[in-house]
């Protein structure tokens, strides 16, 4: 889904007056942690914490989380046959006979995957009246969920 167009049909600069407000009344950011755990092989299995927020602003400065406004999760991230002993896990879609390059870049692929999906969640679920600032990348927005 595209954004709505709000102001003209094309891309330009506008000179804008100094303003020291914000309109902003909410924020939604994410994070990840990733420590090696074990290695299978020569292929790295991750540790890997991902969380995302979504908090409300008050008078310049993000107030603490309250339920519902946080998401977070722990689990490994692993190549396909990697032990791992109860622990909650995401293989990697990779050959064991892969480089331990391309078993990393899909492992990094999933843990971002992760993370992103915490954000969309919680944007998606947005209902207030005010404005929402995401931290992050355009084109992982609440709005462009799905969209290439």
């Amino acid at each position: 889904m595209d954004a709505e167009l709000v102001e003209g049909d094309a891309f330009s600069s506008k000179r804008v007056e100094l303003s020291h407000a914000s309109e902003f009344t909410h924020f939604l950011d994410g994070a990840q942690r990733s420590h090696v755990a074990l290695y299978f092989g020569l292929h790295a299995a991750r540790l890997v914490h991902t969380s995302a927020a979504l908090l409300r602003r008050t008078e310049k400065r993000v107030d603490a989380p309250t339920d519902g406004c946080w998401l977070e999760g722990l689990q490994l991230f692993a190549p396909q046959g990697c032990p791992t002993a109860g622990w909650p896990c995401r293989y990697a879609d990779v050959d064991n006979d892969s480089n331990p390059q391309q078993v990393a870049d899909e492992i990094r692929r999933l843990i971002e995957q992760d993370r992103e999906g915490k954000e969309v969640e919680l944007g998606s679920n947005f209902q207030d009246d005010g404005w929402l600032l995401v931290d992050g990348g355009i084109g992982t927005g609440p709005n462009t969920a799905g969209s290439s």
